[in-house]
């Protein structure tokens, strides 16, 4: 699932500006490359799961306002290709949003979100685990040496 749709970045970015970063040419005409956007979207939303994975189960089942917002700004900064080609107006949202996910990643913000479970891997993250067989030598096996 989607953390955002080509109609929410239109929504929050005006069709116009996200025609001049992703468009194709239909009957001669610029139109807005929704394949395009999409996969902004979901580079976007991978960085999300990446910094919620182990606070939160994701991916997330309902959007909250927050991610929704984060996950737009960080497809739009994509669309522009590398910070060279985004106006500062992008480059500041997109810098904003992952302070943002540092923010709750590191548990300083709180989403209104189920938890990771125990039994998830990344739920651990962070956190050292040993398994293994019981050492062959002990302090009591070479006593004496």
């Amino acid at each position: 699932m989607s953390y955002a749709t080509s109609d929410d970045m239109i929504e929050r970015f005006d069709e116009a500006q996200l025609i001049k970063v992703a468009s194709i040419v239909v009957d001669e005409e610029d139109t807005l490359d929704t394949e395009k956007i999409g996969r902004a979207i979901a580079g976007a939303d991978a960085i999300v799961d990446l910094h919620l994975r182990g606070r939160y189960a994701v991916p997330l089942a309902t959007v909250p306002p927050e991610i929704l917002g984060i996950s737009c700004d960080i497809a739009r900064y994509k669309l522009y290709g590398d910070a060279t080609n985004a106006p500062e107006a992008a480059k500041d949202a997109y810098l904003a949003a992952m302070k943002m996910l540092v923010s709750i990643r590191d548990g300083d913000a709180v989403l209104d979100a189920p938890a990771a479970s125990a039994s998830d891997p990344a739920a651990t993250a962070g956190g050292v685990e040993l398994a293994g067989d019981a050492p062959f030598f002990t302090r009591d096996s070479l006593k004496g040496f």
